[in-house]
């Protein structure tokens, strides 16, 4: 279990520990990074949609999909531009910075996801992933 001091409504965040993966997770498309299974993961968001996507996983279960784009010089990556392959994570923590943007510390899990051949969008343009168990287990 793990920490971590901030604004005051601190709650603890299990580490390591599994969680049940729900069928479809939003992604959150990363340039020149990739979060690893079972680490702690600090990241930078500052895009419109994906400051949204995050606060949308921070209402619900804080699960999402990391993926790392084919192509970093793309601002706004469209999913077929996305690798197939990408590491579930939580949310562990968030803090807004004064320039408007988002800094999260993602916990990476022991799953991956791969993006179906039909992904349901939301009007936001979101892509969806279906999980799958790592195979490295």
């Amino acid at each position: 279990m793990i920490e971590i001091a901030g604004s005051g409504d601190e709650h603890p965040v299990e580490v390591g520990a599994p969680r049940a993966v729900p069928e479809t997770l939003p992604v959150l498309p990363l340039r020149e990074t990739v979060p690893l299974p079972d680490t702690l993961t600090p990241l930078a968001v500052g895009q419109d949609r994906s400051i949204q996507l995050v606060n949308d996983v921070l209402a619900g279960n804080r699960m999402l999909v990391m993926v790392a784009s084919r192509d970093p010089a793309v601002e706004t990556p469209a999913p077929e531009q996305l690798y197939t392959v990408g590491v579930v994570g939580a949310i562990a923590r968030m803090l807004k910075v004064p320039d408007g943007t988002l800094r999260i510390l993602v916990q990476g899990a022991q799953r991956r996801a791969r993006r179906p051949t039909s992904s349901p969008r939301s009007p936001r343009c979101r892509t969806w992933w279906r999980s799958r168990r790592s195979s490295r287990r």
